[in-house]
């Protein structure tokens, strides 16, 4: 309902152009985008349905994907989805790339809704507090929009929280002598004139003043949630006053197209007379940077494994005419995969099958059904090893 659109908004907000067309377009159930021109900068903002599906511009796109992840998915390695690898497998002509990289991990179950739906949340408020200025111009242009996961885009109460948290934003700003498109330059920190009455705020901005991030990546930083942001633009407003700050143009992240490695890329394999279980924990491995190998047949796999020495195997307990016991105690005897690590998938988890598990040669064992988390954590344990072996 237009209700929702309007509750907790601040009296002054309605005059917002902005809210005009997203309200004019939630109702009438449109799809499209409203383009925004700003600055000689273009920005769009997509709805489907008249939903938000999507915010935009011709600059700064993966940073603030990158971003947006980074502080509304808490720990990526918790969902077992690494969001920027998963972006370098997009279609970039696509102009609604992030979204389709974020609806892949819908479907994957490798993110939740509600983390999906903080990630678009995050991305509108930059925009919003960018381009809701009375110099912008907005033209809504009616474009159709392949299908989009219905849970994704922001219902009208989802969209009115994000401009009235844009709005306060611009409210703090506002106090200083700063244009709102400098939120995505890079900030630099001038040393000299520091006092003894500097306070700790200060001290811990100044290092992040560095020339490489923005405005929103040092927010992210010190005040991701925003509840104490007057205080961090305070120091802004000082340092700039003593002549300790600039402001530089800042490119965007480079897309690579090839998805970026671990610091620690494993190879990893996976015995399971299940596909599913393989297929499940190869999109958790690959999602996440490293190789990945998978056999069905247990009595075909002692030689594939072999072969491929990884460093880390996940090998089903029962399976047919060998047991997961019986191949771990034929792997452990091959001199070549003495350092791999090799965690059993059971579905029974009592102290006489972990003594059994011990005793075949595993490392350790990961209990069904298997998610991110279990996996990820069986991963870590082999990179840490390994780092205190050495």
């Amino acid at each position: 309902m237009p209700e929702n659109f309007l509750k907790a908004m601040p009296e002054n907000f309605h005059d917002s152009q902005l809210r005009s067309f997203l309200l004019l377009a939630y109702r009438q159930q449109a799809t499209g985008y409203l383009n925004v021109e700003l600055d000689h900068h273009r920005w769009q903002i997509w709805l489907y349905r008249g939903r938000l599906a999507w915010c935009t511009g011709n600059r700064h796109r993966l940073r603030r994907l990158q971003r947006a992840i980074k502080l509304r998915t808490e720990s990526q390695a918790r969902e077992g989805w690494n969001g920027l690898v998963a972006a370098t497998k997009q279609n970039l002509s696509d102009s609604l790339w992030e979204v389709r990289c974020l609806e892949q991990a819908l479907v994957e179950e490798l993110l939740a809704i509600e983390r999906a739906q903080a990630i678009v949340m995050q991305a509108a408020i930059e925009v919003f507090f960018v381009v809701d200025q009375p110099s912008a111009r907005f033209q809504w242009i009616a474009q159709p929009i392949d299908p989009i996961h219905p849970n994704l885009p922001l219902s009208s109460a989802l969209m009115g929280e994000a401009l009235t948290r844009a709005y306060n934003l611009q409210r703090h700003w506002q106090r200083l002598p700063f244009n709102p498109l400098w939120a995505d330059r890079g900030w630099i920190y001038l040393p000299g004139n520091e006092t003894a009455a500097d306070t700790s705020t200060t001290m811990t901005l100044a290092p992040l003043l560095d020339g490489k991030r923005t405005f929103w990546d040092i927010v992210a930083k010190l005040d991701p949630n925003y509840a104490n942001l007057g205080g961090v633009l305070k120091v802004f407003q000082l340092l700039w006053q003593r002549k300790q700050l600039a402001v530089i143009e800042l490119p965007d992240l480079e897309m690579s197209h090839q998805a970026p490695q671990a610091s620690f890329s494993l190879k990893v394999a996976c015995v399971d007379d299940d596909p599913k279980i393989c297929e499940k924990i190869e999109k958790i491995v690959i999602g996440n940077g490293h190789q990945f190998l998978g056999c069905f047949e247990p009595l075909a796999a002692l030689p594939k494994v072999i072969e491929a020495k990884p460093d880390v195997v996940f090998l089903d307990v029962v399976m047919p005419v060998i047991n997961g016991h019986e191949l771990c105690a034929q792997l452990r005897r091959v001199q070549q995969l003495s350092h791999t690590s090799i965690v059993m998938l059971t579905s029974a988890d009592g102290l006489f099958d972990r003594a059994r598990a011990k005793l075949s040669g595993a490392s350790s064992f990961v209990s069904k059904p298997v998610t991110p988390d279990k996996v990820l954590a069986a991963l870590k344990r082999h990179q840490h090893n390994q780092v205190v072996a050495h």
